[in-house]
């Protein structure tokens, strides 16, 4: 009966439907890789992934960052590929890469505008390669995208012109990590931190140190070198009758449309590296203002506003300093810190130490590598007047000599020999 009712009413097994497919697909490692072909090796399959930046401007330039991999995989020998070095038939050869503006993010309509086709070298299989290319954006703004205030979105395409033989073609398209916002072409600098000690008292000598970053979407050298003071003023806001402590110059600072990025979650210990729009200054020595017992200091940027920036747009800019930092009141019975050595030289790199080679009475310096000469110094020696020992102290040192036969022998020494009396 149950054989019955699996064979069914006709008595014949039951159909099974097998869908003819090349591959299985299988995730390794975070990659996509086609673990076997009927034919027993695959042909490539290229896809992208985009990084962008936030915001860009027509007429100006983004810098764009693709990692480009070819999934393809030969999972048996290949008969004409058996040559060390030999190129198999998963290996990709050069291709195109194109870059769209386009508001749809989901796939490549005719409203979709093209700014740039990038070369691709040929691409082994299973492997990634990373570009990074600067392009041109619109010099005015097309009819199909948004205007300044809108956001578009960047697609990528990978074999663009369609000249590699694919395994599949569906999987060429990607939409960058983020839209991007249409602003106007200038820059928008703003200060991102002030390093100084955390308590400063008056007539303190401090070596502070900041970081600057553009927002905009043009460089600052376009215009004019960036400028930026360190006062001490009364309160918030700068005026002329504020102290100017430091005066920076900065040549260039890249805009913030020149730092794509990926949406990435950091977790943990990890170094960041500063992005390319960011300036880090410092390491000069300031002396803080002696009097009043209670001021701030801070930082004004483009303090001759030789600089036109977005927020100029929006109207007068705020003279607020920037980074401020109290200082004062003075603790009492403490003196201002001061310098107590100079900064150490530049040449002096590892293994050297930072001010040079130690040098000492008895180890004079020398080079890394080479040996150390060893020096020695006469001393005189002043006799002393010997201490006769009791009784007591003579024959519990002669009991602990007599008790080690082998320091005995080494220094050449008879035990002597312990009396007592009856």
């Amino acid at each position: 009966m149950r054989m019955g009712r699996e064979m069914g009413r006709s008595g014949r097994s039951p159909r099974v439907d097998r869908r003819r497919a090349p591959g299985n697909l299988e995730s390794l490692e975070n990659r996509t890789v086609l673990n076997y072909t009927p034919l027993g090796y695959s042909l490539p399959d290229l896809t992208v992934r985009g990084a962008t930046p936030p915001v860009a401007a027509y007429g100006g330039t983004i810098t764009i960052t693709a990692d480009i991999s070819n999934i393809g995989h030969s999972s048996l020998v290949e008969p004409t590929a058996l040559e060390p070095g030999a190129i198999s038939q998963a290996d990709a050869p050069a291709s195109t890469l194109g870059v769209y503006l386009s508001t749809n993010p989901h796939r490549l309509t005719r409203q979709a505008v093209k700014i740039g086709t990038i070369d691709v070298p040929p691409i082994r299989q299973n492997s990634t390669l990373n570009l990074v290319q600067t392009l041109n954006m619109p010099a005015t703004r097309p009819r199909r995208l948004p205007p300044n205030g809108g956001d578009v979105f960047v697609l990528f395409r990978a074999n663009d012109d369609r000249s590699v033989q694919e395994l599949d073609l569906t999987n060429n398209l990607a939409v960058g990590s983020q839209p991007m916002r249409l602003v106007v072409g200038l820059p928008e600098l703003q200060i991102e931190a002030l390093e100084v000690p955390p308590i400063l008292s008056p007539g303190d000598s401090i070596a502070p140190s900041f970081r600057i970053a553009n927002y905009g979407t043009a460089a600052t050298m376009l215009q004019a070198p960036v400028t930026v003071q360190l006062v001490a003023s009364s309160d918030r806001v700068f005026d002329p009758s504020d102290v100017v402590l430091a005066t920076y110059t900065i040549p260039n600072i890249p805009p913030l449309s020149s730092s794509p990025s990926f949406a990435r979650t950091v977790l943990g210990d990890v170094t960041l590296d500063a992005p390319p729009n960011t300036r880090t200054v410092g390491g000069q020595v300031v002396v803080l203002p002696s009097a009043p017992e209670s001021y701030f200091i801070g930082l004004i940027v483009d303090p001759l506003r030789q600089i036109r920036q977005i927020r100029d747009l929006r109207g007068r800019r705020s003279p607020i300093l920037e980074g401020l930092r109290p200082v004062g009141p003075p603790i009492h019975g403490l003196p201002p810190a001061t310098t107590t050595t100079t900064p150490a030289p530049a040449d002096n790199l590892f293994p050297t130490p930072a001010y040079g080679l130690i040098t000492s009475p008895f180890f004079p310096p020398s080079e890394f590598g080479g040996p150390a000469v060893l020096t020695t110094s006469t001393r005189t020696v002043t006799p002393t007047r010997s201490v006769p020992r009791r009784p007591a102290q003579a024959l519990a040192g002669a009991g602990r000599l007599a008790n080690r036969p082998s320091l005995v022998r080494l220094i050449g020494l008879t035990p002597p020999r312990l009396t007592t009396r009856s």
